[in-house]
């Protein structure tokens, strides 16, 4: 039964990574409401988990509707640094000058950046289980 649950872990760590960052993000929003400030989470968390918690569910669709069932498509690194990039520029350059409530933080443009690298190791199939 544990090499079965093992199996089954490793064939869907994407689905376990995204849950747990879903989680950790649901706490993390909560905390936040309910006054308890943890500096580092409260300023970096949210960037850190945005791209993994948007472009898995993305590629779930694209493997569904438009590659389908193709459980081995991944999003080209190109699309990664597109996304990387458009949201970079929007939410630390443009944001902050129309809007006070964002400020433009260097420090966010690089936990987009890890986010990013998580995201890619979260998309890539898991050999050849990921194909049965």
């Amino acid at each position: 039964m544990v090499y079965h649950l093992c199996r089954n872990l490793k064939k869907h760590h994407s689905y376990f990574i995204f849950s747990v960052l879903a989680l950790l993000y649901v706490l993390s929003f909560v905390l936040q409401k309910s006054a308890i400030q943890i500096p580092f989470v409260h300023s970096y968390f949210d960037d850190l988990v945005c791209a993994p918690l948007i472009l898995f569910p993305v590629l779930l669709f694209y493997r569904r509707f438009f590659y389908y069932r193709h459980a081995t498509y991944v999003f080209p690194r190109a699309y990664l640094l597109f996304f990387g990039v458009v949201f970079s520029v929007y939410f630390e350059v443009v944001l902050p000058n129309f809007n006070s409530s964002f400020t433009a933080d260097p420090l966010d443009m690089l936990m987009y950046a890890i986010g990013i690298l998580v995201y890619s190791l979260m998309q890539k199939p898991f050999g050849k289980l990921a194909e049965e």
